[in-house]
């Protein structure tokens, strides 16, 4: 062979002129460096080969600093050509180089390995060269039989790397952009596995044979790298880790093959799971590739002998206990191994393409259940059907569904189409037209298992759904920042106009706690499992779970969108025009509830609330005033003593009564005593008497409402004097100028001069709603003591107060504002009278003979 310190022989063959540093080594175990040209010893810092052999050495493993792996492994017995990435010792350190790998042959000195090389300037740091899947095998199972020798076979860790939702960022970014994360990866790999062989198997997978040490620190220092790199969370690296017994392993290829198949399946076991980077396999997961085999093999025919049933979980709404919705899901009864759970067969169809057959079968059998519970008059609910991503890939899901909603004549607001919340990381702009398809023709659109991970809050600003889906991991090991996480979110649904729906409940203590939370809906064992229609149906009954009528369901959606948590005291309450019974309270009403004395009148866990019966009319025309302009409405009243100001706004009504929400607060607990005994000297007594109570500021030309019933001011606001006069467009036309004139201010002062009183009082005849017109009586009072200071005004009825629509002088009946014929029937509707009525009336939430509810809490049997 060629002299090595000399290296004539190969200078002749004009390798010295090349750009590239070349090294030619001998292809025995020495891998003796048998010569480099004038570029390689440049990119050692060297300027003779005598040099480079008496300080760094004579062989090819004492140049390399990092990344040696013998030529005889990188190459193999082929003596194929091969890329390489290692780090070189150099004069002064260490230098990243890449390069090929091949073989020279000389006619007379024979054959040598021949590497030809470059520095890297690319940013690799340290670590081995990326391999292809071939290469990457064939090396370490040499590198496995080589460890047997020495006895430290199974030192080293199988490691499966893939970056899920990588067709998801070439989408959004471009196959270039993906190609540079993959490129990316690889540098960062190298970087953090520096001793380890690695490989790109292909688009986004990786396979790294690296040591035990520390090998779950580099993972998630690899895992940082990408998120920070890309800046999305939906991009995240998973990794699969295989610590193996060696005795156990067959030491070939397909020995070696099987040690990373088992690290995919544990990557690929936390594909779903946000919260995890890594995990190591262990036999468990070994059964899903059984598992799968068979769920393929035997799926054709669990769909054509009907192994695969429908069972349904119903969902409870919170604020009156009732079964407002049921879920329909698939349950596998194999003949062979018993009954098979969705979380072995959904992922595997999921992952084979097939899922759409199994959503297309469930559907369909819902809604042949659908028609047959119609026709047999049945109660029956809005049930939720689950959509895969892979439904909107393979076929047309929207068509579908109006093929089944023709073919069985069932209505398609009682389908709701619930879409996972990891299915929108896959053709975004599709699925969002999709969607709104759904939801304009009728749907109620789901988003399923919120908060189980990507991008959450990303989702709800980019599609629109009806209901949120909570997932139920936020009902295990609740702690009080998960209740606060809770709590968030579901305030967050209201603002926007979404339902909420947790998931998961299984004790009484997580039930309870999502009521006082504002979650309208739950489903979970505490309620029931899922089970086939008729026995779920027959379990509904013994449990004496009561089902919502369409009519119930369409109002209680309504008042489900309120928000009660805060620190201003709030209710939620039904009123049926005698009783105010509350649903639903927080803290700080309860709070207010005790510091003014409140009672109640317990039945089945509903809290009547008792008020005496002047306040109890201003609380029912001020719930008429807001049904009846859609806002919220204000009144202030004496309560044991206590002004309290009260705000209501009705937000859902029927033939029996509303439901609505109520915030109120006492004017006179603590505060300016100052201001209390300002209120004192407005108020006391006065709110039982009058509807409408006005200080005229007469220097300000303002009016300040501290009572009102009409619609020219609302309580509690400040208006200017001549917005205050339009008051006379509803009056009587003989008696608006009248008004007017003595709203002049300086007529009233001269008419109290005249009776030498500090107070005058007039009558007017108000046009009421109907068209009727009704006679006040309008007080003016000196507050001062003289007339250029505040005037207050107070509006009440008349003793008998009715006017003929002809303005003669005869009154009429007093107008109760309730007929007896509307009190009668509101009276029989509340206490259960026998009748259609009884399909739909408060008591039923109270305490219906036919349909009880159980418990202490409304809506918690």
């Amino acid at each position: 062979m060629v002299n090595m310190a000399d290296g004539s022989g190969m200078r002749k063959a004009g390798l010295d002129g090349l750009p590239c540093g070349i090294c030619l080594v001998s292809m025995d175990e020495e891998e003796r460096v048998l010569y480099a040209n004038r570029s390689f010893l440049l990119l050692m810092g060297f300027s003779s080969m005598e040099e480079l052999f008496s300080q760094r050495g004579s062989s090819f493993k004492e140049l390399v600093a990092e990344g040696y792996v013998p030529l005889s492994q990188r190459c193999g017995a082929e003596e194929r050509s091969g890329s390489f990435y290692f780090q070189l010792r150099t004069s002064s350190g260490s230098v990243p180089v890449k390069g090929a790998a091949g073989v020279y042959e000389d006619d007379k000195q024979g054959k040598a390995w021949c590497l030809s090389c470059i520095r890297d300037r690319a940013g690799k740091a340290q670590g081995l060269e990326v391999m292809d899947r071939k290469s990457f095998y064939s090396a370490i199972t040499r590198l496995a039989r080589e460890d047997v020798k020495k006895g430290i076979f199974g030192s080293r860790a199988p490691v499966y790397f893939n970056l899920t939702n990588f067709k998801v960022y070439n989408s959004r970014h471009g196959t270039g952009a993906g190609d540079e994360l993959i490129h990316f990866l690889a540098e960062s790999l190298s970087t953090h596995f520096p001793h380890s062989f690695i490989a790109h198997l292909n688009g986004d997978t990786f396979a790294v044979l690296a040591l035990h040490h520390d090998v779950a620190e580099r993972i998630e220092a690899v895992s940082r790298d990408v998120r920070d790199y890309t800046g999305d969370p939906a991009v995240q690296l998973k990794a699969g880790v295989n610590i193996f017994d060696p005795d156990t392993v067959e030491v070939s290829e397909s020995g070696i093959h099987l040690l990373f198949d088992r690290a995919k399946i544990a990557a690929d076991w936390i594909k779903g799971d946000a919260g995890r980077i890594w995990a190591v396999y262990d036999k468990s997961m070994g059964q899903y590739l059984t598992d799968r085999a068979y769920v393929l093999g035997s799926f054709d025919r669990a769909l054509k002998e009907g192994y695969i049933k429908v069972y349904y979980q119903p969902v409870i709404r919170t604020l009156n206990g009732k079964v407002c919705g049921t879920e329909a899901l698939a349950r596998w009864e194999d003949p062979v191994r018993g009954v098979i759970m969705p979380s072995v067969f959904v992922p595997v169809l999921e992952e084979a393409g097939l899922i759409h057959r199994l959503d297309c079968y469930v559907i369909e059998k819902v809604a042949k259940l659908y028609r047959f519970i119609m026709d047999n008059h049945r109660p029956f609910v809005p049930v939720s059907v689950n959509l895969s991503a892979v439904d909107f890939e393979v076929m047309d899901p929207f068509s579908f569904m109006e093929e089944l909603i023709e073919k069985y004549q069932v209505p398609r607001n009682f389908f709701h189409i619930e879409i996972t919340e990891s299915a929108l990381k896959k053709n975004e702009g599709r699925l969002k037209q999709e969607i709104e398809k759904f939801r304009k023709a009728g749907y109620e659109c789901w988003l399923d298992d919120f908060g189980s991970g990507y991008s959450s809050l990303n989702v709800l600003k980019t599609y629109r759904f009806d209901t949120l889906k909570l997932d139920m991991a936020f009902q295990r090991n609740q702690n009080d920042q998960g209740r606060k996480i809770m709590s968030s979110i579901i305030f967050m649904a209201k603002k926007l106009g979404i339902h909420t729906l947790a998931e998961g409940v299984e004790t009484r203590a997580q039930a309870e706690l999502l009521k006082s939370m504002g979650c309208e809906k739950i489903q979970g064992w505490y309620y029931g499992k899922a089970l086939p229609y008729e026995e779920s149906y027959q379990y509904c009954l013994q449990r004496h779970l009561a089902v919502e009528t369409p009519m119930e369901n369409a109002f209680y959606e309504k008042v489900g969108l309120a928000n009660v948590i805060g620190d201003t005291p709030m209710s939620l309450f039904l009123y049926d025009g005698e009783n105010i019974a509350i649903l639903l309270e927080n803290e700080a009403s309860r709070r207010e509830a005790a510091a003014l004395k409140a009672t109640y009148t317990d039945v089945k866990g509903m809290k009547l609330v008792k008020l005496d019966l002047p306040v109890m009319q201003q609380f029912h025309e001020l719930l008429d005033t807001s049904a009846k302009g859609g806002r919220k409405e204000s009144m202030n009243y004496l309560f044991h003593g206590q002004y309290v100001r009260c705000t209501l706004q009705v937000l859902a009504k029927d033939d029996y009564g509303y439901a609505g929400k109520m915030e109120y607060y006492l004017i006179s607990a603590g505060g300016d005593k100052k201001e209390t005994h300002r209120m004192d000297k407005l108020l006391r007594h006065l709110f039982i008497v009058y509807d409408g109570l006005y200080v005229i500021r007469k220097k300000e030309g303002l009016v300040e409402v501290a009572e009102s019933m009409n619609r020219v001011a609302r309580t509690g606001e400040t208006v200017p004097l001549g917005r205050f006069l339009k008051l006379g467009d509803f009056m009587h036309p003989e008696d608006k100028k009248r008004f007017l004139r003595i709203m002049k201010l300086g007529v009233l002062e001269k008419e109290a001069r005249g009776a030498k009183r500090s107070a005058v009082t007039d009558l007017f005849r108000m046009k009421m709603d109907d068209g009727s017109y009704r006679w006040k009586e309008f007080n003016f009072a000196l507050l001062g003591s003289s007339w250029d200071g505040d005037i207050l005004l107070g509006i009440k009825d008349t003793a008998s107060a009715a006017a003929g629509g002809d303005g003669g002088a005869s009154f009429l009946s007093v107008h109760s504002g309730v007929s007896a014929g509307n009190g009668e029937g509101r009276k029989a509707a509340l206490f259960g009278a026998a009748g259609a009525g009884r399909q739909w009336n408060y008591l039923f939430l109270l305490e219906g003979p036919e349909r009880p509810l159980l418990g202490g809490q409304p809506g918690i049997p």
